[in-house]
């Protein structure tokens, strides 16, 4: 079970990738983040992990299962027999970069409560892929 969700951000590829692997200044502009904190002092990586605190989830380690530089990264955590990958994907175009958010759940938990977890994260993800637009057009 999958939802996506895209947003068209007027800035570089640079600069939205930059913006994107920067995940512990997530809760700066994203409302749904309490905090996020990287268990490794350095980039993001294959295997690097990062305890995530957002609202209406339990504190859950996400650990990177594919980055491809200035493209995407994937991360997947698992909490209460639900199974969940998250990605963040960027392409460029002419005058903009586009943004898409990914959220897959696996496991015998969520495919009963995903009549109820579809519409929460859906509209989870288009408040962040909002709020990432924002944060990106902005003069920060």
């Amino acid at each position: 079970m999958k939802i996506c969700n895209e947003i068209e951000i007027k800035s570089t590829i640079d600069e939205v990738w930059k913006k994107t692997v920067d995940v512990e200044s997530w809760p700066s502009w994203n409302p749904i983040m309490n905090n996020v904190v990287c268990k490794e002092q350095r980039e993001l990586a294959v295997g690097s992990t990062a305890l995530i605190d957002q609202k209406g989830m339990k504190p859950c380690v996400w650990t990177i299962q594919e980055l491809k530089e200035k493209e995407s990264f994937s991360w997947k955590t698992s909490f209460l027999g639900i199974k969940m990958l998250a990605s963040h994907e960027l392409s460029s175009c002419e005058n903009f970069v586009k943004n898409k958010l990914t959220i897959e759940v696996e496991g015998l938990v969520g495919i009963i409560l995903w009549p109820l977890l579809k519409k929460l994260m859906l509209k989870t993800i288009v408040e962040e892929n909002l709020c990432f637009k924002v944060f990106c057009e902005s003069k920060k």
